[in-house]
């Protein structure tokens, strides 16, 4: 059932981007130019946005066969997910050109359709282009393979709008072969689909090709730190892993309840020259869900909370290290900073002995 209420979300998603996004495309041109083109790059660009915001947690906002893919290439997806993910993402997309076409009912309206205005080989490569950098973008802002966040909505949305907005004119800037089919099958406007479902997988999956060899991905091994509520002891290994050991390793951090960061301890890392008041705390079960293997998996849990410090079932190598609690902390904010600075240290001292090993 959970697997399924993902792909119900991605099936909705997908259908808000072609029924917003090409209905801004057919009100344009009803209206004759009322809308604009950079009225409707900019609707692409929102509803990417809002659908990152609104299933990014449940389903990831993939809303893109090529980026589904991009993700199992990355290994963030589980592949048994891709069938499923396609099928709700090309179905989203057909249904929306669907009760557009029923809704509007314009005669001859192409309900969207990308249809280039270049050679047929030029607007193939522009389209690979434009899904490299797209996907380029997303795999360095996505955690495992969802897109969510406050960060990821943004930058995200604003690709697609400043890709749209210039690339638009050429190819209809699709990047997405669901948001193609959709409106081609529907409109009936198939003769150059092909390049729309060939060149965005090519240039995602060549995205995560660079994005490995500048990331060095293959040489790092990944590490994962888990604790209760990923606010405190985990957002501290896995700052100073990073700091350390970024040539090494790949790392992250999650919790079993995700709570919010401690503020306490936030300013224990800020006076040791380390700002994590921009991190968002993450569930275990968002690695879980998109299918995310570790190297190594560390829980950082107090020896007397183990039996609650949640297990994270991959085939890494699984180790504990233990460390006081700063949330059970008592006193006044300077009584606790005091602890929570032994506690830091604690860590630190921790990773780089490991490191040393």
């Amino acid at each position: 059932m959970e697997a399924f209420r993902k792909y119900l979300a991605e099936f909705i998603a997908t259908f808000m981007l072609i029924f917003a996004g090409t209905g801004a495309v057919a009100a344009n041109n009803f209206s004759q130019g009322a809308v604009s083109h950079a009225g409707i790059s900019l609707v692409f660009g929102l509803v990417v946005m809002s659908m990152i915001y609104s299933v990014g947690e449940k389903s990831g906002a993939h809303l893109n066969p090529a980026v589904t893919l991009a993700f199992f290439v990355a290994g963030r997806f589980d592949k048994k997910h891709i069938l499923p993910y396609f099928v709700a993402q090309f179905s989203g997309a057909v249904f929306a050109s669907l009760l557009l076409k029923i809704l509007i009912n314009l005669p001859g309206s192409d309900l969207g359709a990308t249809l280039p205005s270049i050679p047929l080989a030029n607007a193939f490569y522009l389209e690979i282009i434009l899904t490299f950098v797209l996907m380029f973008v997303i795999i360095h802002v996505a955690t495992g393979s969802k897109e969510q966040g406050l960060m990821a909505g943004i930058a995200i949305g604003g690709t697609v709008a400043f890709e749209a907005m210039f690339a638009g004119p050429f190819t209809g800037a699709s990047m997405n072969p669901a948001r193609s089919l959709g409106p081609a099958l529907v409109s009936g406007n198939t003769q150059t689909l092909w390049i729309y479902l060939t060149a965005p997988f090519i240039g995602a999956v060549l995205a995560i090709i660079l994005w490995k060899f500048i990331m060095d991905i293959k040489m790092k091994k990944s590490v994962l730190f888990v604790c209760i509520h990923n606010s405190a002891r985990s957002q501290m290994a896995e700052a100073y892993l990073k700091k350390a050991g970024a040539k090494k390793f790949e790392v992250f951090s999650a919790g079993l309840e995700p709570g919010n960061l401690n503020s306490v301890v936030v300013e224990a890392m800020k006076q040791d020259g380390i700002d994590i008041s921009g991190n968002r705390t993450k569930s275990v079960n968002e690695f879980l869900d998109a299918g995310v293997e570790f190297d190594y998996v560390i829980t950082v849990c107090d020896e007397s909370s183990a039996e609650q410090c949640p297990v994270f079932l991959g085939k890494g190598e699984r180790m504990h290290w233990g460390f006081e609690d700063p949330s059970a902390l008592e006193g006044t904010f300077d009584e606790k900073i005091i602890r929570v600075k032994q506690i830091r240290d604690q860590i630190r001292s921790r990773i780089d002995d490991w490191l040393k090993e």
